[in-house]
């Protein structure tokens, strides 16, 4: 059953106190209709629509690809940046700004180099305000108001050869923000090529896979075991955690020991695929916990399961554990066809909280993804093929160095 009219509002307005972002808006946010993105390219990438999905291929150093991003997809959608300022409006906490954009500034600091003239290069080529980019980057970490759903299912459960990732990203459905909805494909140098489902301007990764197969999505989680580290100021945001994970890893568990490297901010639930298993990765500052699938399936929602990192009376923002509840029976028959798969996604929908949906095969390199709605749930989905595009730029295995629809 949907579960678009479950929400908690208390806990949304509890963790909004969290909203961190200051994006004063240079443009206001497109009307609805309005096409965000037109065709564009330029020596650092280009952009196309495909079925009505616009996809970005940059690639290159970090300036170059700051460059792209930043004059080919930010640059139509700078109406995005008044997202945060809308929300916390929505729900009157425009007078945190002023703190919370400290603390943002202060996080933004402490990340890798790379993506630091990542972000200042898009900064340059986009000529969005500063402090609205370490916002965005940031907000992340310092609210909870991601609420999302999602299963990992094993060789030998689904219609694929290898391993599926399906997951809703859900998230308030502010000035019209589905509509900046935008598909990556990222070749950074000496890295491994990813392609990542989200949003212009935004450094890191909230869903994505990479060349070797290995596919992820984060699923924020509202408490934890009292006692144990909810928060860490000084850590990296989790979103750029995640990409680092898809750029230097090839399996969960190379991804598992480079995480428990990485400094990181707070909850979150990751739920990982590569072409072999799948699990949920439940994280905290001080840990990284691997829940495993039963019978080759994971599901997974905004609350900590093992009995080492959950409450005794966990919360229950718009029904997770219900939501978690609904896609264990729905996944339990195996033998999971694609179309199972989308009535699932569709199942837990949060209504117009549910702007994206998607589907990762990590044998094929196959994305199905759809903008649509919201709820992006019911479709339709649009077949993307990345094998060929995550590997045309690949010369040479990277060296890392730590630090409707077409469908099967």
């Amino acid at each position: 059953m949907p579960y678009e009219n479950e929400g908690n509002l208390r806990t949304i307005l509890v963790h909004l106190a969290v909203v961190t972002c200051c994006w004063a808006g240079i443009c206001p946010p497109l009307a609805a209709g309005d096409p965000p993105y037109q065709a564009k390219s330029s020596p650092a990438g280009k952009l196309t629509l495909e079925r009505g999905i616009p996809v970005l291929d940059v690639g290159g150093s970090p300036e170059t690809m700051g460059e792209g991003i930043g004059s080919l997809a930010l640059s139509q959608a700078k109406g995005i940046l008044e997202y945060p300022r809308l929300l916390a409006r929505q729900y009157r906490a425009e007078f945190l700004f002023p703190v919370l954009l400290t603390l943002g500034n202060g996080m933004i600091q402490g990340i890798p180099a790379p993506y630091m003239a990542e972000l200042k290069s898009m900064h340059k080529h986009s000529q969005a305000p500063w402090e609205t980019l370490v916002a965005g980057n940031t907000m992340f970490d310092l609210k909870k108001f991601v609420l999302c759903s999602g299963m990992a299912l094993a060789p030998g459960t689904s219609f694929s050869r290898g391993s599926i990732l399906a997951r809703n990203l859900d998230y308030p459905p502010v000035g019209n923000i589905s509509r900046y909805s935008l598909v990556s494909i990222m070749h950074p140098e000496g890295k491994h090529s990813f392609v990542s489902v989200g949003f212009p301007g935004l450094v890191g990764v909230l869903s994505g896979m990479n060349d070797a197969g290995l596919a992820l999505a984060i699923l924020e989680v509202i408490d934890i075991k009292p006692g144990l580290k909810r928060f860490d100021s000084q850590g990296i945001p989790y979103a750029l955690c995640y990409r680092t994970v898809l750029e230097e890893c090839t399996t969960i568990d190379e991804a598992i020991a480079r995480l428990s490297k990485l400094r990181r901010t707070c909850l979150t639930n990751l739920l990982i695929a590569d072409k072999k298993e799948v699990a949920v990765l439940e994280i905290s500052p001080d840990f990284v916990k691997k829940r495993d699938p039963k019978a080759g399936v994971v599901c997974c929602s905004n609350h900590f399961c093992l009995d080492s990192m959950k409450p005794a009376a966990p919360l229950n923002p718009h029904r997770s554990v219900e939501r978690l509840d609904y896609l264990e029976a729905k996944t339990s028959s195996g033998n999971i066809r694609f179309e199972d798969i989308c009535a699932n996604l569709d199942g837990v929908r949060l209504g117009r909280q549910t702007l994206q949906s998607m589907i990762f095969d990590t044998e094929t390199l196959d994305l199905w993804v759809s903008f649509a709605g919201p709820p992006a749930s019911a479709g339709p989905f649009v077949h993307i093929p990345l094998k060929e595009r995550l590997t045309k730029r690949k010369k040479k295995t990277p060296e890392v160095t730590p630090s409707p629809v077409s469908h099967p």
